[in-house]
């Protein structure tokens, strides 16, 4: 499991490379961790995509 500041310098890394789509490519991780199995690998690109989700801030309606 990643220690949170790792996970933030995970998110920055992978919004780096993505840019705008870094939040849809940490979803995208999770699942297929999740499904293969891999409990820990899947929480944590959740916990990434948390923090990427926090940097972009709310939904404007």
């Amino acid at each position: 499991m990643l220690q949170p500041s790792e996970a933030v310098q995970q998110a920055h890394r992978l919004y780096d490379v993505a840019g705008d789509r870094a939040e849809a490519v940490a979803a995208k991780n999770a699942r297929q961790q999740r499904v293969a199995g891999h409990r820990d690998e899947a929480d944590d690109w959740e916990a990434v995509r948390r923090i990427i989700r926090s940097w972009r801030g709310a939904n404007q309606s």
